[in-house]
């Protein structure tokens, strides 16, 4: 199911306070919908490697002011038929092994794959969501307010980096880089029982809280899918265009590789996500249809008209000749401040181009046009 967020008055659309402190200030969002595994034992990279699409993370280096540095490498877990279980970032984990940052929809599909196809004579699972919470800090002010509330430095990690910071005790704090979002971002992840008192803090130094619903618009706008609404256990990665992230195709065998390298090498996909521009429309809920749009009748002065039609054109007119086919349905939509109407986010057939026209909920509905999503769009954690 997919999801619907509103934000208009009158036509217009508005940018709630925290859009923003997003935008322009500072920001933050308690990230309710992450959990945490780490994989640890005699041979998690090795076992992890023949099960992730992505590329495993190198071990982590010494960095300036007392911080560490790595990668955190996107990636997703694929069925045999190449079909979605869950996307993720994989971190070293401090004293061997690798921490897997996972959305909620992902978590038990994950766990049951793992414990299918996970050795545990060479690793061993452990849920670390108990433990840990993530804060993802968005706006141009965010990284100095955080700085300057927890007495560090804090470092400015691109996508697919981390730096780790050991604390006085405890697991200590990591940082990455988060490009979910248009507006700048990094993630915070941190002990729970550390949590509480740097949110006070956050908040007393003038952070904004985010609330998810204006965070949702911050995603889809930028063209983030997120799994369980815009990607789910039926997708292919190609499909939803994240394979440039999460596919290392010069990497051995792994679950579903098969069908990746033959999509890649002799295949196309039916569909693809893509954004499609609304206009003015109320915002759809997710899962509505699309259609292609039903071609209008050509002036009678420049085609034959076929006295023996039997289609639906007035009398000496000929009959409409567009197909009013489903052309794919609504993933996830919002009122944008950024492209100043509703967008949504969607699967399209892949014989619909892009700058093409589509039609919402039926082929004489409310015209949309489709947009190719390029991987500067589409990004994520």
């Amino acid at each position: 199911m997919g999801k619907t967020v509103t934000g208009s008055s009158g036509g217009k659309v508005v940018a709630s306070l925290a859009y923003q402190a997003a935008t322009q200030g500072a920001a933050a969002l308690r990230r309710k919908d992450r959990r945490f595994v780490s994989v640890q034992g005699r041979a998690p990279g090795q076992m992890l490697n023949g099960i992730l699409s992505g590329r495993m993370p190198p071990e982590m280096r010494a960095s300036e002011g007392g911080w560490s540095e790595g990668e955190a490498p996107y990636s997703t877990v694929l069925t045999p038929k190449g079909k979605m279980v869950t996307d993720l970032r994989l971190l070293p984990f401090e004293g061997g092994g690798f921490l897997l940052d996972l959305p909620l929809a992902g978590l038990g599909g994950a766990l049951q794959h793992f414990e299918k196809f996970l050795n545990p004579h060479f690793a061993q699972l452990a849920d670390r969501s108990d433990e840990l919470e993530m804060l993802t800090v968005l706006g141009p002010e965010g990284p100095e307010l955080v700085s300057r509330v927890m007495g560090l430095q804090l470092p400015a990690p691109g996508e697919g980096r981390v730096f780790f910071h050991p604390g006085s005790s405890g697991p200590g704090l990591r940082v990455l880089g988060n490009s979910e979002t248009q507006a700048p971002a990094v993630d915070l992840l941190l002990p729970k029982e550390a949590m509480e008192g740097v949110w006070e803090q956050l908040e007393d130094s003038g952070i904004l809280p985010m609330d998810t619903t204006s965070w949702e618009v911050l995603r889809i706008e930028r063209g983030t899918p997120l799994f369980g609404v815009d990607m789910t256990e039926e997708t292919i990665p190609v499909e939803a265009g994240i394979h440039g992230r999460a596919i290392d195709y010069q990497k051995g065998c792994y679950i579903g590789q098969e069908v990746i390298v033959r999509i890649r090498d002799r295949g196309k996909v039916n569909k693809s996500l893509r954004r499609i521009l609304l206009g003015e429309v109320e915002v759809p809920p997710g899962g509505t249809d699309l259609y292609l749009p039903e071609d209008r009748p050509l002036p009678a002065k420049d085609a034959a008209v076929d006295p023996h039609s039997q289609g639906d054109g007035l009398p000496g007119e000929p009959a409409p000749t567009g197909s009013g086919k489903k052309a794919g349905w609504v993933t996830s939509a919002c009122r944008s401040p950024r492209f100043g109407q509703t967008v949504a986010l969607g699967f399209i057939r892949r014989e619909v181009g892009g700058d093409d026209e589509v039609r919402l909920g039926g082929p004489h509905g409310p015209p949309g046009r489709v947009e190719t999503l390029s991987l500067d769009d589409q990004a994520g954690p």
